[in-house]
């Protein structure tokens, strides 16, 4: 079930270095949903959608690739701080 969309997000991930985790909450779905996506054992259920978010993504992350690593950075800070102050590990 491999397509075009489970290489170009593995591509992406891979070049910006996003966790499954980190896509994940990009696209609003589990990190299971992820893995299951990369591993073509399934694939979004509105895939051209899923086309359209992914190739989104890359045009911005090409454009402002340092000012996206410093937001990224802050939201994993952000994320973290949020998990400790709930007392749990992120």
């Amino acid at each position: 079930m491999t397509d075009a969309f489970n290489q170009r997000l593995q591509k992406f991930m891979d070049r910006y270095e996003i966790s499954p985790d980190e896509m994940a909450q990009i696209f609003g779905t589990s990190p299971q949903t992820i893995y299951r996506w990369l591993k073509g054992v399934s694939a979004p259920e509105h895939r051209g959608m899923a086309h359209i978010a992914l190739q989104s993504l890359e045009n911005s992350y090409s454009l402002v690739n340092g000012e996206m690593e410093k937001i990224i950075n802050e939201t994993r800070e952000n994320t973290d701080k949020s998990f400790q102050m709930l007392g749990r590990e992120n």
